[in-house]
C-alpha cells in the first residue's frame, strides 16, 4: 500500500508544473530579515526543481550591498558560530522586479498574468500557469488589519482576494498555496478567502496580533562571528523553511508542516524566562489541500541533504511592531565612537517621537469621529471584531495619513493603528462608508494636529 501511495505522488508531481511567486515587500537594512527570507525561499524552490523560468521574485534589493551590511553582497537567514561560514541565500538569486517596481499593482499583475506595461518595470515576467499547474505564493513584509505593505504603497485584503478569485475563474492553477508573513496577516484571509476556489493559505499571525522577527541579537544575529546588526529572519518564515529543509524528500504533507510550524511559532503558555515572543499560525481557504505534499508546491525534486541542517533555537525574538526601535537601539549599543553614538542616539529619539506621533494621530481621529464620547473613542482604538470589508473608506484614511506623514501610516509600528480605520469605517452611523472624502479629511486633520503638538523627545 505504501508503494502505491508513492507512485500516485510521483504521477501527481509529473503531471503538474510548479510555479512560485516570491515577494519581499520592504526596504531598508532594518528589514534585512524580509529579503533574507525570500532569498531563502528562492533557494528552496530552485533546489527542489522549480525552473527559474517559473519563479517570479520581487525584492527591493537594497540590503545585500547596503553600506551597513558587514558581509557585502551576501544575505544570511540563519546564524553560525565563529569558524563556521554561513549559507549565503543571496547567491545566484534571480530578481525579476527591483526597487520602485516592487508595487502592489505589479504584484497583482504578476499573479493574474497581466503583462501590460510590466516590461517597463522589470523582467516583464508574469504567471503563465494553467489549470494543470500548482502555484506557490510567498509574501513577506509588514502588515496591518486588512492590508500588507510594499516599499511605497499597500494592498488591501479585498484586492488580494479578488485577484485570487480572478485567477481561479481564469483557470490559472490546479491548486494554489499562499504563505503570508506579516503582522495581523490572518486579517487578509479571515472571512474573505472562499473555501471553493482551490486556494489554501497559512499566515504568520492571526487577525489581531504581531508577527515576530528572529535571530535578532547576541550570538543569534552573528554569522561566522560577525554581527550582522539586524534580525536575520522572521519566526514563521524561518520555521516553515527550516521544516522544508529538514524534509528534503518533499513528501511531508502541508498539514504536517503547518502543525510543526504552528507549534514552533506560537508563544509558550508559561515562558521560563523573559518575554515569550511568538504568534498564532493560522490556515484558511480549502483545508483539504493540506493533505498534499509540500513538494507539489515548493518543488517536487527530492534532495539527499538539507540546505541548513538542524534548526536553530529561537531565543532572540522581536515583535515586528518593535523591530525598528530595537534595530536603532542595537545600533546605539554597538556604536564604538562618540560620534557614532550621537548619530545613533538621534535615530532612537526620532523613532520614539514618530511612534508617539502615529499613536496620537489615530487617537485624534477617534476624537474627531466621536467628539465628547470617551467610550466610543476608546472602542475605536481597541475593538478587535470589525472586518476589513470597506476598502474605499479604509484606504481613504490610510492614504490621508500617509500623505501627511508616511511614518504615521506605513511603518511597522504605525500599521497596527489601521485597526482604528477599520473600526471607524465599520460604524454605519458615521456615514464614512459612502462619504470617503469626509473620512480622508478627518484623517488629514487628525494627523496634522498630532504633528503640530509633537513633543521633542
Amino acid at each position: 500500500m505504501l508503494r502505491l501511495v508513492l507512485v500516485i505522488h510521483t504521477v501527481t508531481f509529473a503531471n503538474a508544473a510548479e510555479w512560485a511567486v516570491l515577494v519581499a515587500g520592504s526596504n531598508g537594512f532594518g528589514n534585512y530579515r524580509h529579503q533574507a527570507d525570500v532569498a531563502h525561499a528562492f533557494q528552496i524552490a530552485k533546489k527542489h526543481g522549480i525552473p527559474e523560468t517559473n519563479i517570479i521574485t520581487m525584492m527591493f534589493d537594497d540590503v545585500a550591498r547596503n553600506p551597513e551590511n558587514p558581509v557585502k553582497g551576501k544575505l544570511f537567514n540563519k546564524p553560525t558560530p565563529k569558524g563556521v561560514p554561513g549559507i549565503d541565500v543571496y547567491d545566484g538569486i534571480k530578481i525579476d522586479y527591483k526597487g520602485k517596481s516592487v508595487t502592489p499593482q505589479n504584484f497583482i499583475k504578476v499573479l493574474t498574468g497581466d503583462a501590460t506595461a510590466l516590461s517597463e518595470h522589470g523582467a516583464g515576467k508574469v504567471l503563465k500557469s494553467t489549470a494543470e499547474d500548482n502555484v506557490f505564493v510567498n509574501f513577506v513584509d509588514h502588515g496591518g488589519t486588512g492590508l500588507i505593505a510594499f516599499p511605497d504603497g499597500i494592498l488591501h485584503a479585498k484586492e488580494l482576494n479578488a485577484a485570487l478569485k480572478k485567477m481561479h475563474a481564469s483557470k490559472m492553477f490546479k491548486k494554489l498555496v499562499f504563505y503570508l508573513e506579516a503582522c495581523e496577516s490572518g486579517s487578509m484571509f479571515q472571512g474573505l478567502l472562499p473555501k471553493d476556489i482551490d486556494v489554501y493559505a497559512t499566515t504568520a499571525a492571526n487577525a489581531t496580533e504581531s508577527s515576530w522577527g528572529t535571530y535578532c541579537g547576541g550570538n543569534e544575529s552573528k554569522v561566522d562571528g560577525i554581527d550582522i546588526g539586524s534580525c536575520l529572519g522572521d519566526l514563521y518564515s524561518v520555521n516553515w523553511m527550516q521544516d522544508t529543509d529538514a524534509n528534503p524528500t518533499m513528501a511531508e504533507t502541508l498539514l504536517k508542516q503547518f502543525v510543526s510550524v504552528q507549534a514552533a511559532t506560537v508563544p509558550p503558555k508559561k515562558p521560563t524566562s523573559g518575554k515569550p515572543g511568538g504568534s498564532h499560525v493560522m490556515q484558511y481557504g480549502d483545508l483539504s489541500i493540506d493533505s498534499a505534499a509540500i513538494g507539489a508546491f515548493q518543488g517536487s525534486k527530492p534532495s539527499v541533504q538539507t540546505l541548513f541542517g538542524e534548526p536553530s533555537v529561537h531565543a532572540s525574538k522581536v515583535s515586528s511592531r518593535e523591530n525598528d526601535l530595537y534595530y536603532f537601539q542595537r545600533k546605539y549599543d554597538r556604536a564604538e565612537t562618540a560620534e557614532e553614538k550621537a548619530a545613533a542616539g538621534i535615530l532612537v529619539r526620532q523613532e520614539i517621537q514618530q511612534r508617539n506621533s502615529a499613536s496620537q494621530s489615530f487617537r485624534a481621529l477617534a476624537t474627531l469621529a466621536y467628539p465628547g464620547d470617551v467610550r466610543k473613542q476608546e472602542l475605536a482604538m481597541t475593538a478587535l471584531d470589525s472586518q476589513p470589508v470597506q476598502p474605499d473608506c479604509e484606504l481613504a484614511i490610510h492614504n490621508a495619513m500617509a500623505e501627511c506623514s508616511a511614518f504615521a501610516a506605513r511603518s511597522g509600528y504605525a500599521l497596527q493603528f489601521q485597526r482604528v480605520a477599520v473600526n471607524l469605517c465599520a460604524d454605519e452611523t458615521l456615514g464614512w462608508q459612502q462619504d470617503t472624502a469626509t473620512a480622508a479629511k478627518m484623517a488629514g486633520q487628525a494627523c496634522a494636529s498630532a504633528a503640530a503638538s509633537d513633543v521633542i523627545v
